[in-house]
């Protein structure tokens, strides 16, 4: 990840470097790639989660620091915690405009990257892009809360999304058909996303987890 945002900086058809960022290192590398990005009169717009717990002043200090380099930055949305782990490639190719997106469970710190267990997705699917180009307008205050084909957004949509996704998986096992369900979260405490899981694992579906941190179980009583 640090060497393909460090690439985006430095490819002269890169025309814009959209980022989420939740916790950085102390002269982060992937910091100065978005500096220099900026400095390169690319468009650079960066989502900054200022109550990252005991990270608040650092991450003041490096926001200040890409402001003054010309990166747009936007301080989340008020109300919420920005939790997104986003990056939004745009580059001049012969055939037009192409995007390449990122999007991960881990906090694109190097440091903590070596510890934790995340999951990351490089693609170039132009669905993938779109929405994650929509997420971004939405998280800068361009649009409303977006309509998303592929990805879920909280909170407007990922408990029912995962709900309807869990009754899909539903039917499939009722069908007869493989169906399963993987996931990496830091914590599992909805009431509606743990029921839904529960109501797939008694239909046959195989449940995956992986969560780091706090997870609320219920008992489910079929009569």
């Amino acid at each position: 990840m640090l060497s393909f945002v460090a690439q985006a900086a430095a490819d002269p058809d890169v025309l814009a470097i959209k980022q989420t960022l939740y916790r950085a290192t102390p002269g982060s590398p992937l910091l100065e790639s978005l500096r220099k990005a900026a400095e390169r009169n690319k468009q650079v717009t960066v989502v900054v989660e200022l109550t990252a717990r005991f990270d608040e002043e650092r991450n003041i200090q490096w926001a200040r620091s890409l402001e003054e380099a010309g990166a747009h930055v936007v301080y989340g949305v008020r109300g919420y915690k920005t939790h997104a782990k986003m990056c939004l490639v745009v580059r001049r190719t012969p055939a037009g405009l192409r995007r390449y997106l990122h999007v991960g469970t881990g906090n694109y710190n190097e440091r903590t990257a070596r510890i934790y267990t995340d999951f990351g997705l490089m693609t170039s699917a132009p669905a993938l892009c779109e929405d994650a180009s929509a997420v971004f307008n939405a998280l800068t205050g361009y649009s409303d809360p977006p309509k998303l084909h592929k990805l879920a957004m909280a909170p407007t949509a990922f408990a029912n999304g995962c709900s309807d996704s869990s009754d899909a998986e539903q039917r499939f096992a009722e069908d007869g058909r493989h169906a399963s369900i993987s996931a990496k979260v830091n914590a599992l405490v909805d009431e509606q996303v743990v029921l839904a899981l529960y109501e797939a694992s008694c239909a046959g579906v195989q449940i995956r987890l992986c969560v780091r941190g706090s997870a609320r179980f219920v008992l489910v009583f079929r009569v």
